[in-house]
């Protein structure tokens, strides 16, 4: 299933089960994953853990509408994006279904205030957060994972 509409929660990513449960959003699978007995956070000490967790949430729910913002509010890359996701659509529907979607998420990019900053301010709201991940990675070469060779 590759419409995110379809999908529970209208959330991606999602993964399928063999018995065709779909299990959407990254906290959900993770949880999923975890129940199963995979642990994400092998070795790490309670602090790195809650490190981990608080860099997961500033990008999930900050650095990933700034994102959201480049894919779908930028013209030129709009451009691309409407090719590269709707490109399967029938030409009728591949003509009006991106329009709409852009046209719905930049209303809700625009409610939440993303959307009526310039590029340049998002750019400046954006930084610390690339800094602050740039400086916790150093010369490692993950964030949080111990490395046993």
């Amino acid at each position: 299933m590759q419409d995110p509409r379809k999908m529970p929660l209208g959330k991606l990513p999602a993964i399928g089960l063999k018995d065709g449960t779909i299990i959407p959003d990254s906290d959900n699978i993770r949880t999923y994953l975890e129940r199963q007995g995979h642990d994400f956070d092998t070795g790490l000490s309670a602090r790195d853990k809650a490190t981990s967790r608080a860099f997961i949430r500033m990008t999930e729910e900050h650095i990933y509408f700034h994102q959201v913002m480049d894919r779908w509010g930028n013209d030129a890359n709009w451009n691309i994006i409407r090719v590269e996701y709707f490109g399967f659509l029938p030409p009728i529907l591949r003509r009006i279904v991106p329009s709409k979607l852009r046209k719905n998420l930049m209303r809700t990019m625009n409610g939440i205030g993303l959307g009526r900053f310039t590029v340049q301010q998002r750019l400046e709201r954006i930084e610390p957060d690339l800094l602050a991940i740039t400086a916790h990675l150093g010369e490692r070469p993950y964030l949080f994972a111990l490395i046993h060779i």
